[in-house]
């Protein structure tokens, strides 16, 4: 029956001559079509090398009720693209007096600058940008006014009167491993790596950053040794942390959760999570391997 079927389509075609059967035409090929987003970004790639001085981008941010805006930070400066034709480059230099003290602790100039670290809209188009400021981490609120004229974008930006210092947002060292994640309930995540690791929850909604944030114990990582901080996943019951320690001389790769409903430790004044529990990431091809990869292309579940 099978032979028979092989048959019948052998003949209606009119026979297979080394792979094709030159009777038919077929139509030319279509020209790919890429997608919008591999062309944005190749854009805001180019406007990025556009912009005077060292810059990269830091992240995406998404406005309320708008579009999305892409924050570049660099040395004394940090931009934002949202038209990908004039970005908006913001100045922000530490004083002579920062950068002399900075020196004075025996730091080079270059590390005596205001590096960006930290950009997220905690309040309705609101960015809180933060900078190591010379060694002297600071944070501030810049307002953004939006034109929607043809098509949404941002238009100026002005930062508030103030500036604020908060111990403990950023690290000082730009070159420190740093990762943040801001919920949809107004939490902010930070996770500072190096020989002093640190994960710490901020209370965004509720004064501003004025309310204790939750961290960890101080014996929560390693005491001798390096962490780095790979990545920050969030779902709805957790946050988790991945991170790499040394433990007797080797790198392991580890994860750490925090439930989002973490109430903290009873003493006010030194706030602690509760509910930071950590374990060992096993690589089944070698007990020496640690990760080094997206882990956002990971699917977590509860």
């Amino acid at each position: 029956m099978i032979k028979k079927m092989l048959l019948f389509v052998f003949l209606c075609t009119g026979g297979i001559v080394n792979g094709a059967n030159p009777n038919i035409e077929f139509p030319a090929d279509a020209q790919p079509k890429i997608p919008n987003q591999v062309i944005g970004k190749q854009n805001v790639t180019n406007v990025l090398q556009a912009i005077p001085g060292s810059v990269k981008e830091l992240k995406t941010v998404t406005l309320k009720y708008q579009r999305d805006i892409i924050v570049a930070s660099g040395t004394n400066q940090f931009s934002v693209v949202t038209n990908v034709d004039e970005p908006i480059v913001i100045d922000w230099k530490p004083s002579a007096v920062n950068i002399g003290r900075c020196q004075e602790r025996g730091y080079s100039l270059e590390r005596c600058q205001n590096h960006i670290m930290l950009a997220e809209e905690t309040r309705k188009n609101t960015l809180l940008v933060c900078g190591t400021n010379a060694d002297t981490p600071v944070c501030r609120y810049y307002n953004i006014t939006q034109e929607t004229f043809g098509r949404r974008y941002v238009k100026d930006i002005t930062k508030n009167a103030n500036d604020m210092v908060i111990h403990g947002m950023i690290p000082s060292d730009p070159k420190i491993k740093f990762e943040t994640f801001f919920t949809p309930d107004k939490t902010l995540y930070t996770a500072v790596g190096g020989t002093t690791p640190l994960v710490k929850k901020w209370f965004m909604d509720r004064n501003g950053p004025n309310l204790g944030p939750l961290s960890t114990y101080p014996n929560a990582f390693p005491i001798i040794g390096s962490v780095e901080i790979i990545s920050l996943i969030n779902t709805e019951s957790k946050m988790f942390v991945f991170f790499t320690e040394t433990v007797d001389g080797n790198l392991v790769s580890r994860v750490a959760t925090i439930c989002a409903n973490d109430p903290g430790s009873k003493d006010k004044s030194d706030r602690r999570f509760t509910t930071f529990v950590k374990t060992k990431i096993d690589c089944p091809v070698t007990k020496d391997a640690s990760f080094r990869f997206d882990l956002h292309l990971l699917l977590l579940t509860d």
